[in-house]
């Protein structure tokens, strides 16, 4: 989730600087979605990557599992 958070400001600031600069909002939000998903891929698949992993922890006790989820 920090992913989506940090693209979705860059994309608003990066908006607002495109525009100032070119005085187009449309090319501007266009390309500003562009690097965004760039941005987004980047923090998404490589710097966060670490964070995520979870190892299980023996903690003494006896679970049944009565569903099973697969995604």
């Amino acid at each position: 989730m920090k992913s989506f958070w940090i693209t979705y400001a860059f994309c608003f600031v990066s908006t607002v600087i495109l525009t100032l600069i070119t005085q187009d909002l449309i090319i501007s939000s266009a390309w500003s979605l562009l690097l965004s998903l760039v941005v987004y891929l980047f923090f998404d698949i490589w710097y966060f990557e670490e964070d995520e992993t979870e190892e299980a922890v023996d903690d003494g006790e006896e679970y049944i599992t009565l569903f099973t989820i697969k995604y």
